[in-house]
């Protein structure tokens, strides 16, 4: 007879975690039934690792905002913050906190209408956190960019005229 027994594990983490053996191999001169007692066992490991929701923001042109990220596991992070997709936009990250800065004109691949309401600037950015060696999923928020507008007074006839500035 072969029996495997385990007596106790040691695992910090929800009641729901399950430790499964699936396959123990003993090579052993032993001729009479071989059994393996494990007595105690203690498990290291890095838990995942999570960053909290972020805000989606709106900014006007040129305009900083700063905005930070948080570790919602614990541990020191180092952090990395990138442009997803749209316009181009100035991001200094220093570690959690970021300063985004917008463009202080309309960008050339944002379209612009020929009436109406102008166009809004939609850019997403995604910060991840590494601890441990283990990343984080990557968190995505909206920057939404107001268009410049020039406003010059065209005299008494013609008043106030509004225009958006041709891009940068």
């Amino acid at each position: 007879m072969s029996a495997l027994r385990v007596y106790e594990v040691g695992l910090d983490a929800a009641p729901a975690v399950r430790l499964r053996v699936y396959e123990v191999g003993l090579d052993a001169a032993i001729p009479l039934r071989p059994r393996l007692r494990v007595y105690e066992v203690e498990l290291d490991s890095v838990g995942a690792v999570v960053v909290g929701d972020l805000p989606d923001i709106t900014i006007g042109p040129g305009e900083e905002v700063e905005i930070e990220a948080e570790l919602l596991t614990g541990g020191s992070a180092t952090w990395a913050w990138r442009r997803v997709s749209g316009p181009p936009v100035t991001i200094a990250a220093d570690g959690a906190t970021a300063t985004i800065t917008g463009p202080s004109r309309w960008n050339a691949d944002v379209t612009k209408p020929t009436s109406g309401v102008p166009g809004i600037s939609k850019v997403v950015i995604g910060v991840t956190a590494t601890v441990a060696g283990q990343s984080s999923v990557e968190v995505r928020f909206e920057v939404s960019i107001l268009p410049q507008l020039s406003w010059s007074y065209g005299g008494p006839i013609l008043g106030w005229v509004g225009a958006a500035v041709a891009p940068a």
